[in-house]
């Protein structure tokens, strides 16, 4: 498995948005095969949810490609580890970052800055680590979608 974490940091600092560039990193380092269709997707929760400021985007990008590895195709497929992984996902930024908002995350930033930008690496560091955590030794499993 390649370094997704460091790549989704490139890939940020490089212009994609936190959402986009946790969804490209791991698909091209995972082989995940996914089109340029799921980096356009995960565009909308670059900000927030397009710039409202809700959910850190980071975290939404690493909650897509949960979803492209574990999610469901069928209504009869199990989502027991997927929501078990997404729950940990999302209550472990929340602890080590003090909430899931993009709006009180970045609440000392000025918005749309050089220094914003920066001070947001470390919540696309921090989700790509936990996302990684998560998936990481369960290499038979990233490419079935279950």
């Amino acid at each position: 498995m390649n370094d997704p974490v460091t790549h989704s940091l490139e890939l940020f600092r490089n212009g994609l948005f936190c959402s986009e560039a946790i969804v490209q990193a791991f698909n091209e380092d995972l082989q995940l095969g996914l089109d340029g269709a799921a980096v356009r997707i995960a565009t909308v929760f670059g900000a927030g949810f397009g710039g409202a400021k809700c959910s850190c985007g980071s975290l939404t990008g690493a909650l897509v490609v949960l979803g492209a590895v574990r999610g469901r195709t069928t209504p009869d497929e199990s989502v027991d580890l997927l929501f078990s992984q997404a729950a940990e996902l999302h209550d472990t930024f929340r602890k080590r970052f003090g909430q899931v908002c993009c709006r009180w995350l970045t609440r000392e930033q000025e918005w749309g800055t050089p220094e914003h930008h920066a001070y947001c690496e470390r919540f696309v560091q921090g989700a790509a680590e936990l996302l990684h955590g998560i998936l990481k030794g369960r290499d038979e499993q990233l490419t079935t979608k279950k």
